[in-house]
């Protein structure tokens, strides 16, 4: 459930990001100034999913972990019928869905890679023109590298190659690999799709501003609307043409002042994403959802160098007799049906004795209390040993409580 709420967070923040975009465009902000909203915006969203993923890393760990088997208290119920659980399920499907979304831009990298080695190249202002000897792709750029479809190196007009150029000095190439990630991760939530589209708009704006900077906006619009259509083009480049949709958004902005009035809006907006971003609510431990007897709280390594193990006196089934004889179900929770998994947590120090008894993860005060109060009252453990030495080793012990 966890992981759920953490992706419902990141969606959201997409979303968010998403409405603002729209809004700072209606808006007419400085396009450089959208872009950075945008891509804040996208990276904001992937901290709920960073953080997901560096919670085992970053919890402090002061002793080896080691989980024992699961106490029954109560009646006995017959095992449930075997099968996948649904949250695996839905893991599954997610990673199918990751990497058929990131074929495309790795077709493209290939296609790149193969223009670059096949290509024969030309130093060109900041950047370096690489003419690929095929026609089945448009002018477009990646990185520094401005791509020709064509052999006999004929330059294009000074004028598109003053927007590609544009393209390489405003490192757009970097935005689309951004954005080619952020897909894959939320290629469930369909405001990921239109914010990749406004983000390739402000890249050609932003391109086609800078353009206009050195040449006749009124040329530069002849030129755009001259430039043959139906090109195909690799989804990780810079396109001059991207689609018949933006042809006239695009000519219709050349002209466009931009509103700098409201500039101070961007930053505000910025900073209620970094507010939702930050919220930590929704990330707990990366386990909570899986059954407690499923979960691994060791170091597999730590262990191996364990030369010995802490011990109840009689091993694990005198453990599990004891637990099960002196924790009592309590007649106010068996009369009111309450029942589930209680887990403690506790450390055998180096002399053996219990210390640090806590409920890590609760069920109702009367379960919990008659779960602690037996654990508090073990007798000593025999102590373990990692490199001849005694040490402290923290275990968990689930204890079921089943009507």
């Amino acid at each position: 459930m966890n992981d759920i709420l953490t992706f419902a967070q990141g969606s959201l923040l997409l979303l968010a990001t998403w409405m603002l975009s729209i809004w700072a465009f209606k808006l007419e902000l400085p396009f450089r100034w959208q872009r950075g909203l945008l891509l804040g915006g996208l990276l904001l969203s992937t901290l709920p999913l960073l953080r997901m993923a560096l919670v085992p890393y970053l919890s402090s760990n002061p002793a080896i972990e080691i989980t024992l088997p699961v106490v029954e208290i109560g009646v006995l119920t017959a095992p449930s019928a075997s099968g996948i659980p649904a949250a695996e399920l839905l893991w599954w499907l997610y990673a199918a869905g990751l990497w058929l979304t990131l074929l495309p831009g790795a077709w493209s990298l290939v296609r790149v890679c193969y223009w670059l080695v096949r290509g024969k190249r030309q130093p060109y202002l900041q950047s370096t023109l690489v003419f690929t000897g095929s026609s089945h792709h448009g002018l477009c750029s990646f990185g520094h590298w401005i791509f020709i479809p064509a052999t006999n190196q004929t330059l294009p007009s000074d004028l598109l190659l003053a927007h590609e150029l544009a393209h390489v000095r405003s490192w757009h190439s970097a935005d689309k690999l951004l954005m080619q990630l952020l897909l894959a991760l939320f290629w469930f939530f369909p405001p990921v799709y239109l914010l990749r589209k406004q983000l390739e708009l402000l890249h050609e704006l932003e391109a086609d501003a800078a353009a206009t900077r050195q040449y006749n906006a009124f040329d530069y619009a002849l030129e755009l609307s001259a430039y043959r259509l139906g090109v195909s083009n690799a989804q990780l480049v810079n396109p001059f043409f991207k689609s018949n949709h933006q042809l006239l958004t695009r000519i219709n902005m050349l002209n466009k002042t931009m509103n700098r009035r409201h500039l101070w809006l961007a930053p505000a907006a910025f900073s209620l994403l970094l507010a939702v971003a930050c919220t930590q609510g929704v990330v707990s431990d990366p386990d909570a959802d899986k059954p407690l007897s499923e979960k691994v709280f060791a170091d597999e390594e730590d262990l191996m160098q364990l030369n010995k193990f802490p011990e109840f006196v009689g091993g694990d089934e005198a453990l599990m007799s004891y637990m099960a004889e002196h924790i009592k179900y309590p007649e106010k929770a068996r009369a009111d049906s309450i029942q589930g998994m209680v887990l403690l947590t506790f450390t055998v120090d180096k002399t053996g004795k219990i210390k640090d008894g806590v409920v890590t993860r609760g069920v109702h005060p009367l379960l919990d209390e008659a779960a602690l109060g037996v654990l508090n009252n073990m007798p000593d453990w025999v102590p373990g040993e990692k490199d001849s030495m005694p040490v402290n080793v923290q275990f968990h012990l689930p204890i079921n409580f089943k009507l």
